[in-house]
């Protein structure tokens, strides 16, 4: 037996579970919720609530004074679709990303937002977001659950920086778009933008913006 003489590093990416998942991994996830655009801490008592694939992982977390939340024990592939939004809470902010199989950080929730992100850097599409929303209440107050989305009247969907986002399919924002630096907003089908048009990134494909 030479377990005691060495340690065999695990690697989550390249991990394997019992059901013969690679890439398996028990993940934590942290953030801070906020009423702005990452200014003011929304504050203690908060609950963030976790989606794997659309599916609810029963795991959540209230936020602290400083609107700081952490979930762990959430068994993540990569490339999983996760959502984290505020659940039964007088406010409404859904973030969404592709995971990478390991603990990440900085995973915020921004007040009356619709956050896309990608943290192993695959492109985000309307297919993803379509994953991500469960039809509950808390996150259709900020878009519509279907293929085709849609983020409502005085909601903002905010293209993270760095992130990829294909909406090749008629997406509609009666609210506001912000496209944020070094990310890219992609579509060849005509957007709808009812708000205000933030750009700082870069806009591409054949859809016209109305």
């Amino acid at each position: 037996d030479l377990s005691s003489a060495f340690t065999i590093p695990v690697n989550p990416a390249n991990s394997i579970n019992s059901g013969n998942t690679s890439g398996w991994f028990t993940a934590a996830i942290s953030g801070t919720v906020y009423t702005d655009e990452g200014i003011t801490p929304i504050g203690a008592g908060r609950t963030v609530r976790l989606l794997v694939g659309g599916v609810d992982s029963g795991l959540t977390s209230t936020t602290d004074a400083s609107g700081y939340f952490a979930i762990s024990g959430a068994s993540v592939t990569t490339g999983d679709v996760l959502t984290v939004f505020l659940d039964n809470a007088s406010e409404d902010g859904v973030t969404v990303t592709k995971a990478v199989s390991n603990d990440f950080q900085g995973f915020n929730i921004y007040q009356n937002k619709l956050i896309v992100r990608s943290e192993n850097g695959a492109t985000i599409t309307n297919a993803n977001l379509d994953t991500a929303n469960n039809a509950d209440s808390d996150i259709i107050a900020i878009y519509n659950d279907g293929a085709l989305p849609t983020v409502n009247s005085g909601k903002e969907l905010i293209i993270w920086t760095g992130v990829t986002f294909d909406g090749s399919s008629i997406l509609t924002i009666n609210g506001d778009l912000e496209v944020q630096t070094g990310s890219t907003f992609g579509t060849t089908a005509d957007m709808y933008i009812s708000g205000n048009f933030v750009n700082s990134g870069t806009i591409s494909g054949s859809g016209n913006i109305r």
